[in-house]
């Protein structure tokens, strides 16, 4: 059978704890000797058809007991985006499912979030154009039109479910277009916001740095380590100051310090 590469992963919430569910779509390509690629996989495979109920039967008890579902895909190809949705919802319906962690980074999936919540096409358009510049340049391939329609789909099937239920978005990538989108995100955080009370002068220069123009990776790594060491002395001040922005600025945060580290790999 073909091993794909997992270019992106699912995980559910379950009420009070979060769980991570997994399988490989696409499984292990070993190569046999004598034997062509095509010969071997017209040989080994598995024909699935989402529209058609009796294909689900493929997945045992314990696939849905797992951590983490996998999908693979061929670039390039439109039909591994109708899978995606289709076992995503499946998945949803049955073990509740709900949040997809997907290869871009935080402040692209919050645009993601903010369109599913709102149905607002210009916060879609405004990342898709992103990734068109991506994909032209062979950098990406989510600029294409099933990744846009499959987003939009999501949101439609969302509307059907509870809000408990509704799935989500979750950048798991580091900072995409030379940190374009994790800076606007951040810059808009601290502009909406007012001046924390309190003596806290890491979050102060912090905030003032953002309130500069030109604002760089640069010019917020020295500041990425003292900030995650003071959120951690004082976390009620930043809840309180973040709101439901906690959780987008503390993954900024982290990925700071991977840069300060001088880590900067995908898969860190």
């Amino acid at each position: 059978m073909l091993l794909t590469t997992t270019d992106f992963m699912k995980t559910f919430f379950i009420p009070h704890s979060i769980a991570l569910f997994v399988c490989l779509i696409g499984l292990c390509h070993t190569p046999v000797s004598g034997q062509s690629i095509p010969d071997y996989l017209g040989q080994n495979k598995t024909v699935f058809l989402p529209e058609t109920p009796q294909s689900y039967a493929l997945f045992d008890s314990a696939f849905y007991q797992n951590d983490v579902f996998l999908a693979g895909e061929i670039h390039g190809y439109a039909v591994p985006q109708t899978l995606d949705l289709a076992l995503l919802t499946h998945l949803n319906k049955r073990v509740g499912l709900r949040y997809y962690l997907a290869e871009m980074d935080g402040a692209q999936a919050d645009l993601v979030n903010q369109y599913l919540e709102t149905g607002q096409t210009a916060l879609l358009d405004s990342l898709f154009s992103g990734f068109l510049v991506q994909t032209h340049a062979g950098t990406s391939q989510w600029g294409n039109r099933e990744f846009y329609q499959k987003i939009v789909s999501i949101r439609t099937y969302n509307q059907t479910r509870q809000a408990s239920l509704r799935i989500r978005f979750l950048g798991v990538d580091w900072f995409q277009s030379d940190g374009r989108y994790a800076l606007r995100q951040l810059r808009t955080l601290v502009e909406q916001r007012t001046q924390p009370t309190g003596t806290c002068p890491e979050l102060d220069s912090l905030i003032h740095v953002c309130r500069q123009p030109g604002l760089s990776i640069a010019r917020l790594l020295p500041f990425a380590k003292a900030i995650r060491a003071n959120r951690l002395t004082y976390p009620d001040l930043y809840r309180d100051w973040l709101d439901n922005q906690h959780t987008n600025f503390l993954q900024t945060i982290e990925t700071l310090c991977l840069y300060a580290d001088n880590v900067r790999t995908r898969d860190a």
